[in-house]
């Protein structure tokens, strides 16, 4: 292939990569709260209220592109929780991309107790993710809690990921602290590398987890959010410009040493 095919190519990817849209999707949300609200005000997808009876429905979920597990506004207690059976049904579904929100995150989330635009924006920022790769799972909570192999919260272990919760809430009010590897990540795209979430306070004791998925943690180490999935963070479009232009300085070297 020629300096020029190949130009045309990369640089045909390189636009592709940088304009990838997520199209509107039909979210599921377990548990009524700030996310759901939020989904349906302040984004361009659409979220519905599921019950227990409808997720242990085999087949229900087959319309959905993506399942939102959360807490139900219920402090300090597992609500709401799932069947086996809808247990079972939710982790056929969940093939895709997985992020996982430890504490109590939607009360920042929607207005319903606060506001914050951080959180909202990794919110946003975790459903174009989980979006982009077919059977997404958010989990915030409750839904934190159940996507690992074992938890002793009350709630059915899903096995998305590994890991074990053990012991009971922990409170944390410090800073919670963007590592490197989230800094380039998309679900934290556009969040600073510091932040006090004030309603963060509730953090799950986690042993055996991927620790290179964390993107956020509480200064202590507590993962507070982590992210799994083949989804890979596109380029930045200044990096695509300078890329480009590498390339094109190739082509016009090669050309110029042609006619000499």
């Amino acid at each position: 292939m020629s300096i020029r095919s190949t130009l045309r190519s990369v640089l045909a990817t390189l636009f592709l990569a940088s304009s990838v849209t997520v199209h509107a999707g039909q979210i599921a949300v377990f548990g009524d709260n700030g996310l759901l609200s939020y989904i349906n005000a302040s984004t361009s997808h659409t979220g519905v209220l599921v019950s227990d009876t409808q997720l242990a429905t085999a087949g229900f979920l087959n319309t959905y592109d993506a399942f939102v597990y959360t807490r139900n506004g219920a402090s300090g207690s597992p609500s709401p929780t799932m069947s086996g059976a809808a247990a079972a049904n939710v982790s056929s579904f969940v093939s895709g991309n997985i992020v996982l929100f430890n504490g109590d995150f939607s009360d920042s989330v929607g207005g319903v107790f606060s506001s914050d635009p951080d959180a909202e924006t990794l919110f946003s920022n975790a459903l174009d993710f989980v979006l982009q790769s077919g059977g997404g799972y958010i989990g915030e909570l409750f839904g934190f809690a159940a996507a690992f192999q074992s938890n002793d919260r009350g709630v059915p272990a899903l096995g998305l990921v590994a890991g074990d919760l053990t012991g009971n809430y922990v409170v944390d009010n410090g800073s919670y602290t963007l590592t490197t590897a989230g800094l380039s990540h998309p679900v934290t795209a556009g969040v600073p590398g510091a932040k006090d979430y004030d309603n963060w306070d509730l953090m799950f004791n986690v042993s055996g987890y991927d620790a290179s998925a964390v993107l956020m943690e509480t200064p202590n180490g507590r993962p507070a959010i982590l992210a799994y999935g083949g989804a890979t963070a596109m380029p930045t479009p200044g990096t695509i410009v300078l890329l480009g232009l590498g390339l094109l300085g190739l082509y016009r070297h090669q050309r110029t040493s042609r006619v000499v």
